[in-house]
């Protein structure tokens, strides 16, 4: 039986000529008007009305020219339910009706255009389209969608029907719109503060001058009501507002006052924020525990509602604040707002500077070019070269990274290996470009560079493909940082994880595990085990502190490495006790003799911030494999054989040998 609305394969006429709305997603439409079962039409129907993109399907009408239209006409065959949110039609059906009147004209006209597109071509076409359920478009509101239109298309048949896609790619044009707002932020400040390194007051000394654009500028760029700079008084006890800019309803080209003072014993929080922290940026002064404190005296009663000071340094000394207050409704400051915030506090600082030291012409030059230099000047090294890894450009970062006085000299001497040069090891500028070529981009590649003098470092990049339009490579572009300073920071943490602090030895935990390495590699050969304690170190403690002790620790250590065989292995095991670890001894004479030269160096005073100190040392000693093969028991007889030796009178050494008498808990803590 043939279902109603499908055409049966042998028969003539179009599968779509006997459908109706209602079987228009006949699975027969999509394959040639085969039939499909009842199951795989069910399956079909739920993907279309579950998933999260929009589909929809348009039939395409011959124009009407008695109604004044020559194009064709589209009418929604079919649209699923996330079409329908998308375009805000959930509340009305949509099927048999025409663009026109489902949707605002701006909207059908642009799908209509790309679908006459599409038509004209017989090809797929994807497009933009933007949508806001409100009157008034707002970036933060608006919608937008990619949609793909595709044709359906028959052997020897007009095109009739177009299945269109729609995605939702709001998220990303947010975060485009976002980047977008911090660029041109970024670029309003950077070119305000340039206009104010190129003020002739600032040049010239003028210090009320300079204060006052810079406090313009800052209100106007930043959009504040009021900003202000306040310097410490001589006797550092309070500060006071030396300018101050202010735009009112009344006077909106603003005025400029001086005069008020404020206290450091009344706001102390403040304060202390002002000496530790590069801004204060409080979104809600009320509720910010930093400018809390000026409460209702200040706050409410001029209406402010948040705050970004910046505390002004001169000669690493804070001297004052710079001072943006924000009236209305609570504000958020970004990083940029922020950073520009510091650079303009850095500016008073210089308008202070160069009004205190009135310098010539030329130091005053210099100082605008150090300034123009800083803001213009990228952080990062940043590059561009072509398919063979030759620099096609670099700034002057990069060059200062790879040890070159300018991005030209590092372009001249790397002309012909290119980055390729620079690599200590040239299979990972071969992994680097196979990872370019395979995912398009690299983030996060390190690698160890070798700079001009010969010195190495290490770099982390992150780069991508330059293609043109045909596909064809051009080039790599990207940005790198030297992680020199991090990574010998993470050296020096893994080194305090295996070390004592205070002298540098290995410390008790790596100790017991070196000691249970050499035994399985030195299985077959003898090795000692020394316990070295120090004799009346707690009475050095007691009578000159904990200072000299430490001093007194660290010579100990630096003696017994000068005493043991490169490859033996000294450590602090805690306290005033230090072990050493001598594979391959030979035989009970050789610990023995280097025992004795131990006992022996100890009899030299240590000088210790200023005092001489006389100490002795106890040692104990256990041989492997006779005095015991694990490394507990070997532990245990080397302090067993120290405690004889403090029985004896201290300052000498033993050698383990089991006695009669000794106390079943002594030292059972190394155990």
């Amino acid at each position: 039986m043939v279902e109603r609305g499908t055409a049966g394969p042998d028969q003539a006429g179009s599968v779509y000529d006997a459908l109706t709305r209602a079987d228009l997603w006949n699975p027969q439409v999509m394959y040639r008007g085969r039939p499909v079962q009842a199951r795989g039409r069910a399956v079909l129907r739920t993907m279309f009305e579950s998933v999260s993109d929009g589909l929809f399907v348009l039939e395409c009408l011959p124009p009407e020219p008695e109604r004044g239209s020559p194009q064709p006409r589209c009418r929604f065959l079919v649209g699923n339910p996330a079409f329908c949110r998308m375009f805000f039609l959930s509340s009305r059906p949509i099927e048999g009706e025409e663009l026109q009147s489902c949707l605002p004209p701006s909207l059908a006209a642009q799908i209509q255009l790309h679908t006459e597109h599409c038509l004209s071509h017989g090809r797929q076409v994807s497009f933009e389209l933007s949508l806001t359920a409100s009157a008034a478009p707002d970036p933060e509101s608006t919608h937008v969608l990619i949609v793909t239109l595709s044709p359906v298309v028959e052997e020897n048949k007009p095109i009739s029907r177009i299945v269109g896609s729609c995605q939702d790619i709001t998220a990303r044009k947010q975060v485009e719109w976002q980047l977008q707002r911090s660029q041109k932020q970024l670029l309003e400040h950077n070119r305000a503060l340039m206009e104010l390194t190129r003020h002739k007051a600032l040049s010239q000394g003028d210090l009320q001058a300079a204060l006052q654009q810079i406090c313009t500028t800052a209100a106007h760029t930043l959009g504040v009501a009021r900003v202000g700079v306040w310097l410490y008084t001589s006797e550092r006890s309070s500060i006071r507002c030396i300018n101050q800019f202010e735009i009112t309803p009344d006077n909106p080209e603003g005025s400029h006052t001086q005069g008020a003072e404020i206290w450091a014993k009344d706001y102390p929080r403040y304060f202390q924020a002002l000496e530790q922290e590069r801004t204060i940026a409080a979104d809600q002064v009320v509720a910010d525990p930093r400018t809390a404190e000026f409460g209702n005296s200040y706050l409410t009663a001029m209406g402010v509602v948040s705050m970004l000071d910046a505390p002004i340094r001169l000669e690493g000394r804070m001297v004052g604040v710079l001072c943006h207050e924000h009236i209305g409704s609570p504000r958020h400051w970004t990083l940029e707002e922020q950073n520009f915030a510091g650079s303009l506090a850095d500016l008073v600082s210089l308008a202070l500077e160069i009004s205190e030291r009135r310098q010539v012409e030329e130091e005053l030059r210099q100082a605008e070019e150090r300034y123009r230099n800083f803001f213009e000047n990228a952080v990062e090294g940043i590059f561009f070269t072509d398919a063979a890894g030759r620099y096609l450009s670099a700034n002057p970062m990069l060059a200062q990274i790879c040890g070159y006085s300018s991005p030209e000299e590092l372009m001249r001497e790397a002309k012909e290996a290119g980055k390729r040069q620079l690599y200590v090891d040239p299979s990972q500028w071969e992994e680097f470009v196979r990872l370019l070529q395979e995912q398009g981009s690299v983030r996060g590649f390190e690698y160890r560079l070798r700079r001009r003098d010969g010195s190495i470092i290490w770099v982390r990049e992150k780069a991508r493909l330059v293609k043109d339009k045909a596909g064809n490579i051009l080039g790599y572009e990207g940005i790198c940082e030297d992680i020199t300073a991090q990574k010998q920071s993470l050296a020096y943490m893994e080194f305090r994880a295996h070390h004592d602090a205070l002298t540098g030895l290995v410390n008790r935990e790596s100790f017991r595990e070196r000691l249970q390495q050499t035994l399985q590699q030195y299985y077959s050969e003898s090795l000692a085990l020394f316990f070295v304690d120090l004799d009346h170190f707690k009475d050095i403690n007691d009578t000159f502190g904990h200072g000299v002790g430490d001093a007194l620790l660290q010579g100990v250590a630096e003696r017994l490495t000068k005493c043991v065989r490169p490859g033996d292995i000294v450590a602090r095991w805690g306290g005033d006790e230090f072990t050493l670890l001598l594979p391959r001894i030979g035989s009970p004479t050789v610990a023995a003799r280097l025992a004795q030269r131990i006992v022996d160096a100890f009899q030299t005073p240590f000088s210790c911030e200023g005092h001489s100190l006389s100490v002795t040392c106890s040692i104990g000693v256990a041989l492997y494999p006779q005095d015991g093969v694990e490394v507990s028991t070997l532990l245990h007889h080397a302090d067993l054989a120290l405690y004889q030796v403090k029985e004896n009178g201290r300052s000498g050494f033993q050698l383990y040998r089991p006695v009669s008498g000794i106390p079943a808990a002594v030292r059972n803590t190394i155990l």
